[in-house]
């Protein structure tokens, strides 16, 4: 079968590109405080759950993957470019990395703990991500979780070059909700949701979703089922109606560069939590308390990314 064009313009680009996206795209660390609280909250879960190992699908040069077997979890890296993966082997020559496409993985049915899909999957057409999903499902395990993040909006991309070099990629923006729908048209069960508008340096909107694999009735430990056994919980445990916490921030400074989006500027470092705190709309009512608690870990810079998250669930719940 011959291999879809889309998957070659990936490949070559960011085979092309490598070098240039390690200099320019900044690390884990500098990330903005939301997004480092899911994946901390990501890799809690996983841990807690322990079905099996994380996949960083897409994980280009590895840094989110080495982030997070910093934070305890057994972690590999898979990418569509050759270049990418030798970069991520040699900066961290402990860890797994092979080339692959998340199209059609090689991994057997039920083998995975987690899925990391951080902006990995925009580059893919909207028609083959029920496709990509699909895989997502087939290889986790019951219970297994699913962490995605991406750039959303309603928008094809079509950019000449992409960090300093030319590229032929292109990038679909689709809107949230779709892509909820596409991963519960696979299985998947979405437990958490994340939305940030843009700010700093980021131009566009970006999102996380938290999704699980079903399991049955009686066995625990799940994904999302993990954090409302503890205490505080991290992630968010189906509290609406379909069972998905949501969560917009309003106008908080993000520095989310992971993205692979050329057309979206690539911060060079954190911003500073200047930003006048979200109106009062931000929170609902009854929960006034959390939310004033929220707002004094995000002015304090030293507050850290699980306190941060287990805040944002409480303030944020009916």
């Amino acid at each position: 079968m011959a291999t879809p064009s889309f998957l070659t313009a990936v490949r070559e680009s960011y085979d092309t590109v490598a070098a240039d996206y390690v200099e320019r795209v900044p690390p884990p660390a500098e990330l903005d405080p939301l997004s480092r609280a899911m994946l901390a909250g990501f890799a809690e879960l996983v841990r807690t759950a322990g079905p099996g190992p994380v996949a960083d699908l897409g994980c280009g040069p590895g840094r989110i993957t080495a982030h997070l077997a910093g934070l305890g979890v057994s972690a590999f890296g898979v990418d569509l470019s050759p270049e990418m993966i030798g970069l991520a082997r040699h900066a961290y020559p402990d860890l797994r990395f092979t080339e692959g496409s998340m199209t059609a993985l090689e991994m057997r049915d039920d083998e995975l703990g987690g899925i990391l899909a951080w902006y990995s999957t925009h580059h893919t057409p909207p028609q083959w991500l029920p496709a990509v999903f699909a895989e997502f499902h087939r290889t986790l395990a019951p219970g297994g979780c699913l962490l995605w993040g991406d750039y959303v909006g309603d928008e094809r991309l079509q950019p000449t070059q992409g960090y300093g070099r030319p590229v032929s990629y292109e990038s679909y923006l689709l809107p949230l909700d779709r892509m909820v729908g596409l991963l519960e048209q696979a299985g998947l069960v979405v437990t958490a949701r994340l939305e940030q508008e843009p700010g700093g340096r980021v131009k566009r909107p970006h999102a996380c979703l938290l999704a699980r694999k079903p399991e049955g009735p009686d066995r625990a430990g799940s994904c999302g089922e993990a954090a409302r056994a503890g205490s505080p919980p991290i992630m968010g445990g189906g509290r609406s109606d379909r069972g998905v916490d949501r969560i917009k921030t309003a106008s908080i400074p993000a520095t989310t560069a992971c993205g692979r989006s050329a057309s979206t500027p690539t911060p060079t470092s954190t911003q500073p939590r200047s930003t006048p705190w979200p109106p009062a709309n931000g929170a609902r009512k009854g929960n006034r308390t959390a939310s004033r608690s929220l707002r004094g870990l995000w002015d304090q810079r030293s507050a850290s990314d699980s306190e941060i998250a287990a805040a944002v669930f409480t303030a944020h719940s009916p």
